[in-house]
């Protein structure tokens, strides 16, 4: 039992007040990690609030009962978190990943906890659970739930916003850190109520048109480098433009990169009004952690994210190059 959890079982029963947020543009992970305290803390009786930056995506809207999901707006959400007895972000361990929300999380006069498990945590927060061994923010909730109860499982509500967050951050089950601790748990939220077959169809099965012709266009434009080791794709303003596409149209497109035969790292380039953001993915023991903290970013040994502000064929260029010293250090590990 990690000893964060007991301080944030102290937070917890003294708090009735409670708000919960994840980063900008958020992704099945934090959205279920959500859900599930959402639902668990109710069941306390605390007065539990979402409030995130970005909307919902329309791919998890089965977790938005009674519109829990809510969408910042200062006139409406500004006391509510200034007044928090707590106020827990998670999947996001840097503050200004809150956007237009910080300045108000910064100045609540309850306590900031983080629950993530992504590397280099901000000095923000009154208290850090973080364990980056962990395949999904989803699997620390399961586990504060569970020691927090005494009892192996949740509530059917609960559970299945922990296993989006399980399936979507472990690739479906396929990522490195799926161990048999993630399946033993998993197998607790079947037990629970979830229906597995039924997340993923709502999660993976419901890809509009637009998006489908986006990713024709994305795959069309592979390119790669260093004999066929990394493998990447720019999408521009235009693309979404021409087929009338949406960022959330362009989610998971970066999987695509290491499916190609011989690949092990994939960048992917997405064109947004700040510039350009930029996911990092790898295979095995090659870090995209250390390429993406060159970028304004970080994220996992596998997975991590970052931006640039310009996209010439110079700024791309230099991303490919700063690239070759991660993949000669695979080679010289081998």
């Amino acid at each position: 039992m990690e000893n964060y959890w007991i301080q944030l079982k102290t937070i917890i029963d003294q708090s009735q007040k409670i708000v919960l947020t994840t980063h900008v543009r958020p992704d099945g992970d934090g959205l279920g990690a959500e859900a599930a305290l959402f639902s668990y803390f109710e069941s306390l009786g605390k007065i539990v609030r979402i409030i995130n930056v970005s909307p919902l995506p329309e791919a998890f809207d089965y977790m938005n009962k009674d519109a829990r999901f809510e969408t910042f707006n200062t006139t409406i959400h500004a006391h509510s978190l200034e007044n928090a007895d707590c106020i827990i972000i998670l999947d996001c361990n840097q503050l200004d990943r809150t956007e237009e929300m910080a300045p108000y999380i910064e100045r609540t006069k309850g306590n900031i906890v983080v629950i993530d498990h992504h590397l280099y945590p901000g000095d923000f927060a009154d208290l850090l659970c973080i364990d980056i061994s962990s395949c999904a923010t989803g699997e620390m909730v399961y586990d504060f739930i569970t020691f927090h109860s005494g009892k192996m499982t949740v509530s059917q509500d609960a559970a299945t916003g922990i296993y989006t967050s399980i399936m979507t951050d472990t690739g479906n089950f396929r990522f490195p850190r799926t161990t048999p601790a993630v399946h033993r748990k998993t197998a607790y939220l079947i037990e629970s109520g979830v229906e597995p077959s039924e997340i993923y169809g709502w999660v993976n099965e419901q890809r509009t048109l637009q998006s489908l012709q986006l990713q024709g266009l994305f795959l069309s434009q592979i390119r790669t480098a260093y004999d066929g080791k990394l493998a990447y794709s720019v999408v521009k303003k235009s693309d979404f433009d021409r087929f009338g596409a949406t960022l959330e149209d362009s989610e998971g497109f970066v999987k695509y990169l290491l499916s190609v035969k011989g690949v092990v790292m994939g960048i992917l380039l997405i064109e947004q009004p700040y510039g350009y953001k930029l996911s990092f993915r790898s295979k095995g023991d090659i870090d995209v952690n250390r390429l993406a903290s060159q970028y304004s970013g970080g994220g996992h040994k596998n997975a991590s994210g970052g931006k640039m502000e310009e996209m010439t064929d110079h700024a791309i260029a230099r991303l490919i190059a700063d690239a070759e010293p991660i993949l000669n250090a695979m080679e010289i590990t081998e």
